[in-house]
């Protein structure tokens, strides 16, 4: 039931090496069994007879968690400029070879919080924590930061630095190297390069970067597309930022309610104005930085969108040479595989994404429900619960994949609860969820209507594989494919799935979105194989 035991009850597992109980499992249940008595009726309490850390087995690596640094600055608006700092700090960490380091989102889940380290430590899997504080006025900055080890708060090394703001770059290398030396762990950089790359000679361009990355970060693309095109403009040799305004401008369709429900040829005609943006910023960061893990995957999500698998593939993966540790692209990547139906690759990458970033809810649903391409629902149901989110957005993410479980699971009324938890929002109307519901209230069958009449939505489209009709259960794809904005569409692989993907129609949707190109690239995925010269099939 992955337990972690913990004290006496420990003890007496650790005593036995966790009794074998494959052989001969009645004599050793039996053994335990015996074991426990005696510890019940000696009363045995003391929970430091064998910490569980001591036996339970360690991931590889040195495990490393920057919390926010606090914003001491007398302007509250400067918060963006400390958090900026915390994840400079983090993104040069990352580089480090022999650190594995815990991402922002999940560390900052811990921001204005107070702060026990262990704890916190034990949250994260963090064996060590750097924290401290930035202070920033005019052009002066002081930041102070220190290591601690999570178990015990003892502190391995801490300093404070007073500089003006243009040695701001050099401030972050000294932090990040002296963190890294602290550890004990090499560096592990080729000849002329630094752990902190996002330089820039304009320091102003600089700041308003940090501040369209802090927008970036709560979902505010266009206000920080807007700062982007400025920053560019004034620096337009600053990868990083050209790289970002890539992302905003291929995200910016995904949030536009027009390409989830309105008509296709205006939805297209949005793709069509923005995607060569988002390409063209993409490339333009790898021209400016070759090294730039962020541009390349800037790219490789731009290519996904244009049913470009293959150069995608060869994007992301180029990315993760170089910065293997950054969790969006480890999302994006496994994202990627699991669309083209590679799932054990995909569900080996979800877990290294929770494994750095635990706490991300649309991460976690994600990996839920690659999870669940293994026909695991009963592992994946805990994450799905505990992902759910408050918001319009964050409900129509999190609620629909949960109820999708539910449903598949049998659990039909649960499912309907769940999907008219979802907030109405441009993106879904609450006709359209209550809708959903019903239909799911009267699953699974061959209901009245399902097979003609008006599409669901792309979020809930898999409820028509409970209603009769599960061929429309793509036809959210389908539409994707009209429009030219093509997603991740993972979807398909689940169990659910397994007659919907003996159709022509899905054979049409891996044609025309590229899969079965990476296919032929790539080599076949986990369910389908080739057969004739043309065709293929999928189990």
């Amino acid at each position: 039931e992955n337990i972690a035991p913990k004290g006496a009850f420990l003890y007496e597992l650790a005593s036995r090496n966790w009794i074998n109980a494959y052989d001969d499992t009645e004599a050793k249940l039996t053994e335990v069994a015996k074991g426990l008595a005696r510890l019940v009726k000696s009363g045995a309490r003391d929970e430091s007879v064998l910490p569980f850390e001591r036996v339970a087995a360690k991931p590889d690596g040195v495990f490393v968690a920057v919390l926010p640094f606090e914003n001491l600055s007398s302007d509250r608006e400067q918060e963006f400029f400390s958090d900026g700092m915390t994840q400079e700090i983090t993104a040069a960490l990352a580089k480090v070879p022999g650190l594995k380091v815990i991402a922002r989102s999940s560390a900052f889940q811990f921001k204005g919080q107070a702060r026990d380290l262990h704890a916190i430590g034990r949250a994260l899997g963090a064996g060590y924590l750097v924290e401290g504080s930035v202070r920033k006025a005019g052009d002066q900055v002081r930041i102070t930061a220190q290591l601690v080890r999570s178990d015990d708060a003892t502190s391995l090394w801490a300093e404070s630095y007073n500089r003006q703001l243009t040695n701001i770059f050099a401030v972050q290398e000294e932090i990040a190297q002296a963190i890294v030396g602290a550890l004990h762990v090499p560096l592990g950089l080729q000849g002329g390069q630094r752990l902190v790359s996002n330089r820039t000679g304009n320091l102003e361009a600089y700041q308003h970067y940090l501040r369209a990355r802090a927008l970036m970060n709560g979902l505010y693309f266009d206000e920080a597309r807007k700062i982007l095109e400025a920053v560019v403009v004034s620096d337009p040799g600053f990868a990083p930022a050209w790289a970002q305004l890539a992302i905003a401008y291929a995200l910016l369709p995904t949030f536009t309610p027009v390409i989830r429900s309105g008509p296709v040829e205006e939805a297209r005609r949005l793709i069509e104005a923005e995607w060569p943006k988002a390409e063209k910023a993409a490339r333009e960061a790898i021209r400016l930085d070759p090294r730039l893990s962020i541009g390349h995957m800037a790219l490789a999500f731009t290519l996904v969108q244009r049913a470009n698998y293959v150069a995608a593939d060869d994007e992301c993966r180029t990315a993760l040479s170089l910065d293997g540790g950054d969790p969006a692209l480890l999302h994006i990547h496994g994202m990627l595989l699991g669309a083209t139906g590679h799932l054990a690759e995909a569900r080996r990458k979800r877990e290294e994404l929770r494994r750095l970033e635990p706490f991300i809810p649309i991460y976690n649903s994600v990996s839920a429900t690659i999870l669940r391409t293994g026909g695991d629902n009963k592992a994946a149901l805990p994450m799905l619960e505990a992902a759910r989110q408050p918001g319009a957005v964050g409900t129509l993410w999190t609620n629909a994949p949960l109820a999708q479980t539910y449903a598949a699971m049998g659990r039909f009324e649960e499912a309907a609860d769940t999907i008219l938890a979802i907030q109405e929002s441009p993106f879904i109307r609450r006709q359209v969820l209550e809708q959903a519901a019903g239909m799911l209230r009267q699953a699974p069958g061959k209901l009245a209507g399902a097979e003609t009449g008006p599409f669901l939505d792309e979020w809930l489209s898999w409820i028509y594989l409970y209603a009769g009709a599960p061929e429309r259960a793509l036809e959210g794809e389908e539409r994707r494919v009209q429009i030219g904005l093509i997603d991740f569409f993972y979807n398909v692989w689940l169990p659910e799935y397994a007659a919907v993907r003996k159709t022509e129609r899905f054979k049409a949707l891996m044609r025309a979105t590229g899969v079965v190109a990476y296919w032929k690239a790539r080599g076949w995925p986990d369910l389908c194989r080739l057969e004739g010269d043309d065709d293929f099939v999928c189990r």
